[in-house]
């Protein structure tokens, strides 16, 4: 028998749970919104909605499958009560996904604070080695073209 739950793929990117719920609000009342999302935060794609009605699942799927939003095809369909996934089965209308996974914050710290002297002379020692390496095999295919390397 089919559940309430419709699940959506290839959904584009922005398309997240407060946008979901606005748009899928025009066909009937809907509980709740869930966006699969990879450790770090990211969406994957896949997204479920649970309205408070079959009939109404139903005619949300049938008409958003194959609808073309942002350059990408949504694919729709109404799932089963055996496959509906823990995630959309309780809590509130949206995933608390406000605050950045931790990694990423760290990830993001680390990649742009200012870097000290040690490590710029190891940059610069790397991108000298890479230029010379690369005008060595210019010069291997027969090219005769100089450029400066800094130092």
């Amino acid at each position: 028998m089919n559940s309430k739950v419709v699940r959506l793929r290839n959904i584009p990117y922005g398309f997240y749970e407060k946008e979901l719920y606005g748009y899928f609000k025009q066909f009937g009342d809907v509980k709740r919104v869930r966006v699969l999302r990879s450790k770090k935060g990211y969406p994957n794609g896949i997204a479920f909605v649970l309205f408070t009605n079959v009939a109404v699942a139903e005619i949300a799927a049938e008409t958003m499958d194959n609808y073309i939003l942002a350059e990408k095809r949504i694919r729709c369909s109404v799932l089963k009560d055996d496959n509906v996934p823990k995630c959309i089965q309780s809590g509130g209308i949206y995933a608390d996904f406000d605050k950045p996974n931790e990694a990423v914050v760290r990830h993001a710290k680390r990649q742009f604070e200012p870097k000290t002297e040690k490590q710029d002379k190891r940059i610069k020692k790397r991108l000298t080695a890479n230029l010379k390496s690369s005008l060595a095999k210019i010069k291997e295919m027969g090219i005769n073209y100089t450029f400066e390397i800094p130092t």
